[in-house]
């Protein structure tokens, strides 16, 4: 099976997509803080998203974290998914 980046993906559909994604979720069993790190944030706006909660602690805060310093809020964290919005959806 042949892997692409999320970046890769996003670019190669970015005519139909545009750079607005209404809702990211990431589900990759471990390596979301790779996928969030590597992640094209000045090319894409992001208004939600939505994170597994990995069962080591602090690898979901560090996720928590790199989330947070990019301005999101989380606003359920009582699951086994984290939920960010960015404070523009907020705003609504």
């Amino acid at each position: 099976m042949e892997c692409v980046s999320l970046n890769t993906l996003l670019e190669k559909h970015r005519d139909t997509l545009g750079d607005t994604i209404t809702v990211l979720s990431i589900d990759c069993e471990g390596c979301e803080e790779e996928v969030l790190k590597d992640f094209a944030w000045d090319k894409f706006t992001v208004l939600t998203i939505i994170v597994e909660r990995s069962e080591d602690c602090d690898a979901t805060n560090k996720v928590m974290h790199l989330i947070e310093d990019k301005g999101f809020i989380a606003v359920n964290w009582e699951t086994s998914d984290v939920i960010f919005v960015h404070p523009s959806v907020m705003d609504h």
